[in-house]
């Protein structure tokens, strides 16, 4: 992202293969603070194993440390 938000971020994504996912993230100065909800539980276990890979992804993608969060959110 080119600029840092003015607050918070919350939103949404429908995806194919992994269905509903709420998206919540903010950024501090140097962190990015990013949790992610996700109606499926299989896809939940699925990706808990890759929480380090996803990460360090998100993290050179935004180009500062990402701490990430991965949780069931049956309402999402």
């Amino acid at each position: 992202m080119p600029e840092q938000p003015a607050g918070p971020l919350a939103f949404t994504l429908l995806m194919p293969s992994l269905g509903t996912v709420r998206v919540n993230a903010e950024k501090t100065e140097h962190r990015w603070s990013i949790q992610l909800g996700f109606a499926r539980r299989d896809v939940l276990k699925r990706l808990q194993g890759h929480t380090g890979a996803c990460r360090d992804s998100l993290s050179r993608a935004l180009g500062h440390d990402v701490e990430l969060d991965m949780h069931e959110d049956l309402a999402a």
